[in-house]
């Protein structure tokens, strides 16, 4: 057995060779994109242990911050969406023997949200015609969405995501004049909440004038057809006379 003594001001530490443990401050690490994200590495009979990314994931910078007796802190910097799964042990080498912590896994929390109008802007419809208003939305976790007509409340839900993509969209087949309105919808998950509006303005349908049928001529064979009937009817006419005499 191996014993290694330090005096560290008035703390002695003794590290038994064989013997050592580390724990890692949380297997479930959590933050919002754009934030830091404090671990640490816990160690027992150690002298010092240092934090490790693993996997394929890109993992974030991260620094030491400080050495506190049996523990070392870090801080993960500004964590983004590619860091959402990254993987994190603490490590140390107990002679010659590597000793690892359980696995940590990071998972970072975002919304970026990019609607398909122009915010604050007028959409000028006619009625009968449909209304398409969509937000794309790339988020962790699935975002809510819930939208507005002038305030009053039309639909909400979860937006439904293909990874960690999706789009909150709301649409109406046929506008009548009544779906006029300020249209405003709100995003919201963990890492955040956003609202986009838009003015949607509908016109009554212009009727355009009937242009009248015009009368057909008769043809020339009508024509000839007409005077031949008349001559036959004058001819029974004037035989009828004779007749009669």
């Amino acid at each position: 057995m191996f014993i290694y003594t330090a005096i560290l001001g008035a703390v002695i530490l003794e590290y038994v060779a064989g013997q050592g443990q580390v724990y890692i401050s949380d297997t479930d690490l959590t933050g919002v994109a754009g934030q830091d994200v404090p671990v640490s590495c816990f160690f027992t009979l150690g002298i010092s242990v240092n934090l490790v990314s693993s996997g394929s994931v890109m993992a974030p910078d991260f620094t030491n911050v400080f050495l506190n007796g049996t523990q070392t802190n870090y801080i993960l910097r500004n964590v983004s969406r590619q860091n959402n799964n990254a993987q994190f042990y603490c490590f140390f080498v107990d002679i010659n023997t590597p000793v690892k912590s359980a696995i940590a896994t990071l998972s970072v929390w975002y919304l970026y949200p990019v609607p398909q109008f122009n915010p604050g802007a007028m959409v000028q419809k006619t009625v009968f015609q449909p209304l398409y208003l969509a937000v794309n939305v790339t988020a962790n976790p699935a975002p809510t969405m819930a939208w507005y007509r002038n305030n009053v409340l039309l639909t909400n839900g979860t937006v439904p995501l293909n990874g960690d993509t999706g789009v909150a969209s709301y649409s109406i087949a046929s506008l009548v004049l009544s779906n006029a309105g300020d249209y405003r919808v709100v995003i919201s998950n963990t890492a955040g909440s956003m609202t986009y509006s838009v003015m949607v303005m509908v016109d009554a349908a212009t009727v355009p004038p009937v242009t009248p049928v015009p009368s057909i001529p008769p043809t020339n064979a009508v024509v000839a057809s007409s005077a031949v009937f008349l001559t036959l009817l004058l001819s029974i006419v004037a035989a009828g006379t004779i007749f009669h005499l």
